[in-house]
């Protein structure tokens, strides 16, 4: 994995907030990559990344009742904006998988070594430990000097400065709970967060998480839903796991079993219909 951005993604933005162009859907995403000069190479490793973030978060709601997946989605489109390597690109589609993301297992959250394997199949060994690694480290991602710019912490923190860019950037956050810890740290570490935007991601990036960090919300807080992620009432069709195949077999057996007693019972119906009629 290169620990460098390539000199042709290196652009400074000429504006702030209109320069970054939040895509949140797949088609716009990659072609936003591909307008972007990245090679076949690279679009096929976001692809994958976004096939694997399909499957995981494509059953989510997000906390302003929209889907979870176009999060990712404008996670990685900003990182792209700001010239972050593919490999981070991806890395952001994926970047909560083991703490949101649904592998039908029956956990809610974990990094064990079947989900580790499972992200490892589908993005690759590098990719999968900036995901372990931003998991395990999920609670001080912010604490601690600013570390180099072109270096793997630099560019892993800088994917979390995108990935905050999109929650605020279109004032959704503000349907959330108060007491969100994303929320918290905005509210208390504001001038921190741009200060390490500017170091790692160039003041125009800075300029335009300011901007998005202290926009007044533009509906009242608190007003949609209370949780970070919920499930859907109808799963995904992209996620066919073990454990909800399985389920899925067993809804099959029962509802069989179900319609053969329906069968059997009004066959006896009958039966005693006919008997009566005969004897009567």
């Amino acid at each position: 994995m290169s620990a460098t951005r390539p000199d042709s993604y290196r652009q400074e933005m000429e504006e702030t907030t209109r320069a970054i162009v939040v895509r949140r859907t797949p088609v716009p995403l990659m072609r936003q990559l591909r307008d972007d000069g990245r090679s076949d190479d690279e679009l096929t490793t976001v692809s994958a990344a976004l096939a694997l973030a399909r499957e995981l978060f494509g059953s989510r709601i997000d906390f302003d009742g929209g889907p979870a997946l176009n999060h990712f989605i404008g996670a990685a489109s900003v990182a792209a904006t700001i010239g972050l390597p593919t490999p981070y690109v991806a890395f952001a589609l994926v970047h909560n998988a083991y703490r949101a993301g649904a592998f039908a297992d029956g956990r809610s959250f974990g990094a064990d070594d079947t989900r580790r394997a499972l992200v490892r199949r589908a993005v690759g060994p590098e990719i999968e430990a900036l995901v372990h690694d931003r998991f395990a480290n999920a609670t001080d991602m912010f604490d601690g000097p600013i570390p180099d710019p072109e270096t793997r912490e630099g560019f892993i923190q800088l994917t979390d400065l995108c990935e905050l860019y999109e929650k605020f950037e279109d004032g959704r956050i503000h349907a959330a709970y108060p007491g969100r810890a994303d929320v918290a740290v905005v509210r208390t570490r504001a001038d921190d967060l741009v200060e390490r935007a500017r170091h790692l991601g160039g003041g125009a990036f800075a300029d335009a998480l300011d901007e998005a960090l202290h926009r007044p919300p533009d509906i009242p807080v608190g007003a949609s839903s209370g949780t970070t992620y919920g499930f859907l009432q109808i799963p995904s069709q992209t996620i066919i796991r073990p454990a909800v195949s399985t389920r899925r077999a067993w809804e099959r057996i029962a509802r069989r079993a179900q319609e053969g007693t329906w069968w059997a019972r009004r066959q006896r119906r009958r039966a005693g219909r006919l008997a009566r009629r005969v004897l009567g």
